[in-house]
């Protein structure tokens, strides 16, 4: 073999490449850690060779990237595909710069990601050149929105990318509600600051490759540019209407709360562009009449910071995927036990390690919800509980862990579970998923839906209730599905104020055929009154602490 064919030789080669590109060149590990940067990358960032210890993608990606790797890359990388597109990079000075960029890395068997290759190149002046001449041509004066004719050349492109890679396109058809009622009170002026905002939003909603356009006074399209089912675009829509009504808008002084009515179409490759965004349109018109809005809402500004949460503030979705990312966000655990204190099993509920102490799943669960970051966060609590305690000398009988409904519908997730109980050799009976009764539809709950697949593979199913919720009639959880309820800690007070509810829910536990626990249960006191209802299980205190019980990792 010639000297230059040798293995070291070219990795010896291609380590000289990596250092004398001008593209930059990155390496992280699974948690986050940069290892490598090139000598592009860090003359970029000002940085010496030692320098690079330390770094996180935190310090080189700003928010908007982290949504996009949680939405794209990371099912790229899952279905062993390279990911290019572009990216937002921080540059010298923290402000975003958008770059080509190409990640490429190493998925485990349970779904974890063990390493990361990151190439990107700097386009912003060809960038902004095209860009200049495209808004001059094309693009709305009041919003910056592209507007009709650019919308068609988006969606044609789209279409044409579906039919090489076998994906599909969805459109979305929004309609800013009763706006012209913000323009008779209080000026034009006001109703333009809200479709400023409006559009502002839709495009922090979106994801890099997607399209937004204004198309009429009051209305928007939005381009889904590669989805792989009408879940996955019900979850982007429902991603934009959240972050348009988010929050207030203020408009010339005065707080307005928008809504939209929005219509979905989704087509393959073959579709026509035109007769795609007509379907749209119809759907939105067909909602607009369906739904029955309240006036809009004028509220008197009021002082920043007000309803923001203690302990730091409100949580937010870049923030969690940073803690994801850096191994903060854990699995605790709750014995489970009978009146008579046997154990037989535990409950793992996430939790959040910050400098302000640990913070409980409550207070930043909500703001993933639905998104690829809740994905990720179920996925990593899931793994992690798997790895604590199905690797014990002896372990629990039963592993309790709470998934979202979104979590449940993704494609291939039994092969997901599958795999992350064969890495620790866990029994798949042994696991228990707790899915909120809330959140039970029929896509859910269908013979041939995901819950009635994970059933047949042998998992346990708990539906989780809260007073404020749904009952267990046949409608909502079918015979033979469930093997638990888990009635939450808000249930407690319940057995002091309205006692007859609770008896209605174990009652219709029990026409079903299921186990009963109660949660956050703290005294003897307790166990005997639900335990003479019908509870047949119980977690919290009384049982034992949680495992760890501490306030740092």
């Amino acid at each position: 073999m010639h000297d230059s064919a040798h293995p070291d030789a070219v990795v010896e080669r291609l380590a000289a490449y990596a250092e004398r590109t001008p593209d930059l060149v990155g390496v992280t590990d699974d948690r986050g850690n940069v290892v490598y940067l090139n000598a592009a990358a860090r003359r970029r960032w000002g940085l010496a060779g030692d320098e690079v210890a330390g770094l996180t993608t935190a310090d080189l990606f700003p928010e908007p990237a982290f949504d996009v790797y949680f939405e794209q890359v990371r099912p790229a990388l899952l279905r062993g595909e390279v990911w290019t597109g572009y990216l937002p990079v921080r540059g010298e000075g923290g402000e975003p710069v958008e770059m080509w960029v190409t990640i490429v890395g190493e998925v485990l068997a349970g779904g974890e990601v063990s390493w990361l290759v990151t190439t990107a190149r700097d386009v912003t002046e060809w960038r902004h050149i095209r860009d200049e001449l495209n808004r001059r041509a094309t693009h709305d004066d009041l919003t910056g929105l592209a507007t009709r004719p650019v919308l068609r050349d988006r969606l044609a492109l789209a279409l044409a990318r579906s039919r090489r890679t076998g994906g599909a396109v969805a459109v979305l058809f929004l309609d800013i509600d009763d706006l012209k009622a913000v323009n008779d009170s209080y000026g034009h002026h006001a109703g333009d600051a809200v479709l400023v905002e409006v559009a502002r939003r839709l495009q922090d909603a979106v994801r890099a490759i997607d399209t937004v356009a204004r198309v009429g006074g009051d209305e928007f399209v939005v381009v889904f540019d590669g989805v792989q089912d009408d879940r996955e675009a019900e979850a982007l829509r429902s991603r934009v209407e959240a972050v348009l009504g988010s929050h207030a808008i203020d408009a010339s002084g005065n707080r307005v709360d928008v809504s939209v009515s929005s219509g979905l179409a989704l087509a393959s490759g073959d579709a026509d562009g035109e007769a795609l965004l007509r379907k749209a349109d119809a759907s939105m018109y067909a909602a607009k009449g369906d739904r029955r809005h309240a006036p809009w809402q004028v509220r008197a500004p009021t002082a920043p910071g007000v309803g923001e949460a203690a302990s730091g503030g409100p949580a937010s979705a870049h923030e969690v995927a940073i803690a994801l990312t850096q191994g903060l966000v854990v699995p605790r655990y709750w014995p489970v036990a009978t009146a008579a204190r046997r154990v037989v099993g535990a409950q793992a509920t996430a939790v959040w390690h910050t400098r302000g102490g640990l913070r409980s799943a409550v207070e930043f669960v909500g703001c993933v919800a639905g998104s690829g970051v809740g994905f990720s966060l179920d996925l990593a609590v899931l793994r992690h509980a798997v790895d604590d305690l199905c690797g014990l000398e002896a372990p629990p009988e039963r592993l309790y862990v709470h998934v979202s409904a979104p979590f449940l519908t993704r494609a291939g997730v039994l092969q997901v579970l599958r795999e992350v109980l064969d890495r620790r050799a866990c029994p798949t009976r042994s696991l228990g998923l707790v899915v909120r009764a809330v959140d039970l539809d029929d896509d859910l709950t269908r013979p041939d839906g995901c819950l009635w697949q994970l059933r047949d593979a042998g998992l346990r199913l708990v539906a989780g209730c809260t007073p404020d919720g749904p009952g267990l009639g046949a409608a909502a959880v079918p015979s033979g599905l469930f093997d638990e309820v888990r009635l939450g800690a808000a249930w407690i007070e319940r057995l002091e104020q309205d006692p007859d509810l609770l008896d209605e829910r174990v009652a219709q536990a029990r026409e079903l055929g299921l186990d009963v626990r109660l949660a956050g249960v703290v005294d003897e006191a307790s166990v005997e009154r639900a335990a003479g209802r019908g509870v047949t299980l119980f977690e919290g205190r009384w049982v034992a602490s949680p495992w760890p019980d501490r306030s740092s990792p």
